[in-house]
Parts: structure tokens; sequence; C-alpha cells
């Protein structure tokens, strides 16, 4: 079954407590989305596990270079998973991967930004990654884009597991469950409702095929 990722870029480390607590019921992971670290660091990373101690911690590290330096302060601060660019080197993507390995952790590589995504997403299926990310950035999202289609050829062409990310909601999660993501990520789809919880809520009856409300 498609676990329900909550992503967490713009809420001050003051308010998490706040935000996160009601929507772990209906959530499986809560991801410190890369503004969310840039902003306040990795001390978001501990605050999440300790408040969210039986969920998956993910540190979006979106790790460039020195991947294995990465993924050492993302598992350090308790994440058990941290992402690194598909458009990093195989080097790079070699070492988060064998920090985590070391571990028991897991390593997303997110295709934002690279152009052959399923070219590439074979290429690093390869390296001993954990999930393959297919993600439509905000920047696009506001052009029109969405995750759907990459998703659709990425499930074709690699047997690895994907996490999926851009825009998803109610509306379109039914579309995203139907390619069986591992993963299915949603950020402003909760936490942008006028009441998250519903929101979070009715994500998770989505997920677990009409679970009454």
């Amino acid at each position: 079954m498609t676990r329900l990722q909550l992503a967490i870029d713009l809420v001050p480390l003051a308010d998490l407590e706040a935000v996160v607590t009601p929507l772990l019921p209906y959530i499986d992971m809560v991801e410190a989305g890369t503004p969310l670290i840039k902003r306040h660091g990795m001390e978001v990373v501990r605050t999440l596990r300790r408040l969210a101690p039986d969920h998956l911690i993910v540190a979006d590290m979106k790790a460039m270079d020195a991947g294995g330096l990465e993924a050492e302060i993302a598992f350090e601060a308790g994440a058990d998973i941290m992402t690194v660019l598909a458009g990093a080197s195989d080097a790079t993507i070699t070492a988060a991967v064998t920090v985590a390995r070391a571990g028991g952790r897991a390593v997303v590589a997110d295709l934002i930004g690279v152009a052959d995504k399923v070219a590439r997403a074979s290429q690093v299926a390869g390296l001993g990654i954990s999930y393959i990310g297919i993600h439509t950035g905000t920047d696009d999202q506001a052009s029109g884009m969405d995750p759907l289609a990459d998703l659709a050829a990425i499930s074709r062409a690699v047997e690895i597991e994907t996490a999926v990310a851009g825009g998803i909601n109610a509306t379109s999660l039914p579309a995203i469950l139907a390619l069986q993501p591992a993963i299915a990520i949603v950020g402003s789809g909760i936490l942008g409702q006028p009441d998250p919880v519903a929101a979070a809520k009715a994500l998770r009856n989505l997920i677990d095929r009409g679970r009454p409300a």
C-alpha cells in the first residue's frame, strides 16, 4: 500500500508540534523539507524525530555533492531517509548509499531538474538507492505541470520503488494511486488547506480504499 508522506516546508520551528501532532494518525512519514532545513538547520529533523517517534522521518537534503557527509548529517539528526539529486554524480549518490546502508537507512534519488528522467532513473536504480523520486517542483507546477506522466513512464521503465511529489491533493491522488507508488508526498494538499486534519484524513481514506471517515 502507498504510504502518505507529509512534506513540511514553511512551518516555523516553534509551531511544528502544534501543526504536526494532530496529523500523525493519518500519515506514515514526515518530511523536513529543503526550505525548512535551510531556514532552521537540522534542529527541525531532531524536533520531528521527537514529535513522531513511530513515523519514518525524511530529511530532504537534495544533496548534489558530498553525498556521504550529507547523509551522515541527516542520519545523525534522526532521519530514516535522506534525498540526493539524481542529477548528482554517481559517486555522490553511491557515497550517500554507503552511509545509509551502514546505518540501516535509505536514500531517495530525486529526479527534479533532470531532462531525461527515464534514462537517469534507469541509471541510478543500479546504485543501491531505495527509491526514485518523481518530483514536479513548485515553479513547474505554476506552469501547469504535474508528476503523473513521469510516474507512469518511470514505473514502466524501472522496478525500483517510487516516491512521487508535486501538487498532490485529494483530486489528483486517485490517478497517482492507480500507478502504485510506494510513497505519495503531500505538502500544500494538507498544510495549505483550511482544515489540515480533515485534508489528511481524506487522503488517508483514499489510500485505504474507502475506510470509513
